[in-house]
């Protein structure tokens, strides 16, 4: 408790006091501001704000850990695949097997720009998808260490979810997966003709 002039009569009168008790001047009302409680809210409306970042970027990362094919499932319809990726960025048809093959460029798949090969069959006119190609062309810029780090991120995904994979036809650079419903993953590694050096990731979903 500390001691305040009355600015009515000058005596000296405790701060605490309501009324000077010497002259009954009334001392006006100050608002307290509770600084707690500001604090509180202030360090509440941080938080927040950094959860929703948070669950944001979780979001976003799980997004590109998603497989492509995961939109796709047996016996859906060209117009159904249309609203999942949108218009084809290319088309080419093959009438002799009734098969139309629509591309989607800028698929990503664990963080991988690749590109997406979708095959219809139009023999019955139906539009019915029979198999489903995504590719990742190696860049000029990038080495044999860069590419076997996506090749094994790759293998790790369908391993996990679908378990180990077993090679076919006696060929290490190609691998299979299948799932609970009998729908078949391949992974295929494209080598150059003159070397050893890998080109492309290829996965072959067959619904």
């Amino acid at each position: 408790m500390a001691l305040i002039k009355c600015p009515e009569c000058g005596k000296e009168i405790s701060d605490q006091a309501d009324r000077c008790p010497n002259c009954g001047y009334k001392k006006p009302r100050t608002r307290k501001i509770n600084f707690q409680k500001k604090h509180i809210a202030i360090f509440g409306g941080c938080f927040a704000v950094v959860v929703v970042m948070i669950a944001t970027c979780f979001i976003l990362m799980k997004s590109k850990d998603r497989s492509p094919f995961e939109k796709i499932s047996a016996n859906m319809k060209k117009e159904q695949v249309h609203k999942e990726f949108g218009k084809p960025q290319a088309m080419s048809s093959d009438e002799d097997d009734y098969i139309v093959e629509e591309s989607y460029y800028h698929v990503s798949f664990l963080g991988l720009d690749g590109m997406l090969l979708v095959n219809y069959s139009e023999e019955d006119h139906d539009g019915s998808i029979t198999d489903v190609e995504w590719k990742y062309i190696l860049k000029d810029e990038e080495d044999i260490s860069d590419f076997s780090e996506k090749v094994d991120h790759i293998k790790e995904f369908f391993t996990e979810k679908y378990g180990l994979p077993r090679e076919t036809s006696d060929r290490s650079n190609i691998l299979k997966w299948e799932d609970s419903v009998g729908q078949s993953y391949t992974l295929k590694i494209r080598l150059d003709a003159d070397s050893s050096i890998p080109k492309s990731i290829t996965i072959y979903f067959e619904p």
